[in-house]
């Protein structure tokens, strides 16, 4: 998959063709079906990966999922780039959210810090993405010391929907979360935006339900979606690079 890195400025990418593109990558899924290769839908190319994630699959890595950890930011600047496409048919509203992309901090845990919740992350309720933007400056937390809740528009079936992001992950001022929506910049965030936490966040795209821990039943019982072209660039890449 990094062998397929088409600039400079970009440290890795999926583009989910070949043979066996998701050989090699982290995977948390419970079942087979969970993350396939799709070769009847695609953003460009010919492939994409299939998510499916139903209310009574088995619960991995502490909940119900399917995602792909694509490991820690290498950097405090990067960028983030993925395109979905959501059938209508396994897409109707839900008031209950699930997350489709998160940056998941690490917590101290030699000074007794617990584990918490992404400091980032889209998520879709109602029929929209959210992104939620959190921070935290004390070197030991337990939670946000301060949210924001963006709302980035409407989910719109059966149509790619192509996503960027340019992020300073910080704490403090000089923080940055810079959101693109099909080439159009929708978002600018500045500020605090991340844990004061040795490590830097690792993300992850997929699917997560936490509704669904423990067989908790929501108003949809199965969710579906394609991703193509995810790729993280260095703090040179562009927009263009990125999409």
């Amino acid at each position: 998959a990094t062998g397929d890195a088409t600039s400079a400025s970009i440290r890795w990418e999926n583009l989910f063709e070949g043979s066996s593109p998701l050989s090699g990558v982290g995977m948390e899924k419970a079942h087979d079906y969970s993350m396939t290769v799709s070769n009847s839908v695609a953003y460009q190319g010919s492939q994409s990966m299939r998510v499916e994630l139903r209310e009574s699959d088995t619960e991995v890595a502490g909940g119900t999922r399917a995602e792909l950890n694509l490991g820690y930011a290498k950097a405090k600047e990067e960028w983030y780039s993925f395109a979905a496409m959501f059938p209508a048919e396994f897409n109707g509203k839900d008031s209950h959210s699930e997350q489709i992309v998160q940056w998941h901090s690490v917590p101290d845990e030699h000074l007794g810090e617990p584990w918490r919740g992404p400091a980032k992350s889209v998520q879709i309720q109602n029929g929209r993405f959210i992104m939620k933007i959190g921070y935290n400056s004390q070197q030991v937390s337990t939670g946000y010391e301060g949210e924001k809740i963006y709302d980035l528009g409407p989910v719109t079936t059966d149509i790619w929907h192509e996503f960027a992001f340019h992020i300073i992950h910080s704490y403090g001022s000089d923080g940055l979360v810079e959101v693109f929506h099909n080439g159009k910049k929708i978002l600018e965030h500045r500020g605090g935006n991340s844990y004061n936490d040795v490590n830097l966040p690792y993300w992850k795209v997929g699917l997560y339900k936490w509704v669904w821990n423990g067989n908790v039943k929501s108003d949809v019982s199965k969710r579906v979606l394609f991703f193509d072209n995810i790729r993280i660039g260095t703090a040179g890449a562009t927009l263009a690079d990125m999409t």
